[in-house]
């Protein structure tokens, strides 16, 4: 299985925002977000190749950081440290 990346490039309206992987099992990931955030949910893997318009490609089996469809159902935010290791654990022990 393909490793997860350590930083993450975020692409959302605040620019060159990343996050920093901080911990991780087969199921779960914590980033921490250079604002003080903390992203948690299930790993996303690509289920197929892709390839993008620019020529790009997404390998099959890559790991897809979440996007916003995805909080609230399989990813959370917080930005409380004790918070985000409770929700890692919830999403460890959930079927999600």
């Amino acid at each position: 299985m393909k490793q997860l990346p350590e930083i993450v490039e975020l692409k959302v309206g605040i620019s060159n925002l990343t996050a920093k992987l901080i911990k991780h099992t087969n199921k779960t990931a914590m980033y921490l977000r250079a604002d003080g955030y903390y992203e948690i949910g299930t790993i996303k893997r690509n289920a197929k190749d892709y390839t993008f318009p620019s020529g790009s490609i997404i390998e099959k089996g890559a790991f897809m950081y979440w996007n916003d469809e995805d909080f609230g159902k399989i990813a959370k935010t917080t930005s409380n440290k004790e918070r985000a290791f409770e929700l890692f654990n919830e999403f460890e022990l959930s079927g999600k």
